[in-house]
């Protein structure tokens, strides 16, 4: 195939170019530029955020030929570097724990780590998902990684750490890599996707970003899967559509409902979504993101809106915390919930915050309209699950009639 992927395209090439792992790059960096070099190290982490590469990375620093000795800093351009870029190196060796994983093959490594190097000047063994390995491999391995041939070193990468033995990790230096922050990625996928003529607007990217779970590798995959689907010019359609999740318009329709007490409505809402193969938790997860960003919101219980302007959920309905009836009013804003500021504060004490300019008003306020909400949200869920909707439905509709 002539195409290739924007994640194997794009790959790291140099400490600069990894992204959110400061701590990690900084680190090998310095430790190359003052000769200080460990004998074996252990990167851990998610999925798709650089372990193997920064791998590759250290192996071209110590073997880059544009430089005398190993430098920070590889050129990328020499054969050294080539080829290592290209995986043809004969002294970078990338071995597949998870295929590697008996006594046996450790025991053939042990024989070919004796030998020096054929072009380069150390030979780097990567051995990916590590923690396949067998606990008897990890012991063949035990006597060559406390004390290396000159020319070796040894770098594990693994996705999880705590399956290492301890004799292991007491032989090499661990580097953890974190997931990539949000805003990171979305700089890095404006960034490639300026370069490959692709549009992408805010809300997709932030949508990517998200799903990616913070692995540069996934939002790339993504973006690939998403242009071939709707071509250079990205849209939020076209990323919900792959990605299969709720969009605003479903939580719009869902929270205006649960806003204005329509309780018929957002049960509606609700199994319009599931019949639409939407995941429970997920669905959930996603709107109680949705509540919090205040994306679009419609009034409904954010203090952008609602809890900054004194509007307030009540199990009978909504309510002005400003208006001069509540003066005093020494009973709790609602009696029904549990939250901390119906236990503690009196309608006629808030009422005094907001109409005294108090920031403290505005956070009660929040604090008891987003525990309002995310409370329903549980009742419609357990309902959900238990398959009783329509009872919940006739519930409320008992219970606004009585009040």
């Amino acid at each position: 195939m002539s195409y290739q992927i924007l994640s194997r395209k794009y790959r790291p090439q140099t400490f600069a170019e990894v992204v959110g792992q400061g701590h990690v790059t900084r680190t090998l960096s310095n430790a190359i530029a003052s000769n200080r070099l460990a004998q074996a190290y252990l990167f851990s982490g998610p999925r798709g955020v650089g372990k193997t590469t920064t791998a590759r990375i250290i192996a071209k620093a110590l073997n880059c030929m544009a430089f005398p000795a190993p430098t920070p800093t590889p050129c990328g351009a020499c054969d050294s570097c080539r080829d290592v870029t290209a995986g043809a190196s004969m002294d970078v060796l990338e071995i597949d724990g998870a295929s590697n994983t008996g006594v046996d093959n450790i025991r053939d490594l042990r024989e070919q780590v004796k030998y020096v190097p054929l072009q380069s000047r150390y030979k780097v063994y990567i051995i990916d998902e590590v923690h396949m390995l067998s606990n008897a491999a990890f012991n063949a391995l035990l006597k060559t990684l406390e004390e290396p041939p000159p020319h070796l070193l040894f770098i594990f990468a693994t996705t999880e750490a705590q399956k290492i033995l301890p004799t292991i990790l007491s032989r090499c230096q661990h580097f953890h890599f974190k997931r990539v922050g949000r805003l990171e990625m979305i700089a890095q996928i404006n960034q490639i996707a300026a370069k490959e003529g692709i549009t992408i607007g805010e809300r997709a990217l932030s949508l990517v970003a998200k799903a990616s779970e913070g692995s540069g590798r996934d939002a790339l995959s993504l973006v690939d899967q998403v242009v071939a689907y709707g071509g250079a010019e990205v849209r939020e359609e076209d990323v919900v559509a792959i990605l299969g999740v709720v969009d605003r318009e479903g939580f719009a329709t869902l929270t205006r409902a649960i806003r204005d007490k329509d309780a018929a409505g957002a049960i509606a809402a609700v199994r319009a979504l599931l019949d639409h193969g939407h995941d429970v938790k997920l669905l959930c997860a996603d709107l109680v993101e949705y509540v919090r960003r205040g994306v679009d919101m419609m009034d409904c219980v954010l203090p952008t809106r609602n809890a900054r302007n004194g509007y307030l959920f009540t199990s009978t309905g909504s309510l002005h915390i400003r208006n001069a009836v509540y003066a005093r009013d020494a009973r709790p804003l609602d009696e029904r919930c549990g939250c901390a500021v119906c236990r503690r504060y009196s309608r006629a004490y808030l009422r005094h915050l907001f109409n005294a300019g108090e920031i403290s008003a505005a956070i009660l306020a929040t604090h008891h309209n987003l525990y309002f909400y995310l409370d329903l949200m549980r009742r419609i869920r357990t309902a959900i699950r238990e398959g009783t909707l329509d009872e919940l439905a006739n519930q409320v509709k008992m219970g606004e009639a009585a009040e």
